[in-house]
């Protein structure tokens, strides 16, 4: 996605700054990044989604992990519910892990409105 936004940035925008006496970097915080912003908001929101939900790969590669180093809250919910039957504390987890997704959602909401003014 990032790829295809990059190919949508006008030519003349980068080819301006390099006539302006822009150096690489300067064009890319300049140019590159405030041209892509909706795009890469959107890939950052999705990428929290996809990852704060992993499951089979903790399951099935770690287990967990060496001391619970790749735990994830959804790993932390089916361990605590189906492992140790503690399903008071699985609907609490659950309740937090939707209101960490809808406090996501509730930032990049905000975002999109203030990029479309």
């Amino acid at each position: 996605m990032i790829s295809a936004a990059l190919q949508t940035v006008p030519k003349e925008l980068t080819e301006a700054a390099r006539v302006d006496g822009a150096r690489y970097v300067r064009i890319v915080w300049s140019v590159l990044l405030p041209s892509i912003r909706p795009v890469l908001i959107t890939t950052t929101l999705l990428a929290f989604i996809w990852t704060f939900n992993y499951f089979d790969l903790v399951y099935l590669l770690t287990d967990g992990g060496p001391d619970g180093a790749t735990r994830t809250l959804p790993f932390v919910i089916w361990e605590t519910s189906l492992k140790f039957n503690r399903f008071d504390y699985a609907a609490t987890y659950s309740v937090l892990s939707v209101l960490i997704t809808g406090i996501a959602i509730g930032f990049y909401m905000r975002v999109a409105r203030k990029a479309q003014k």
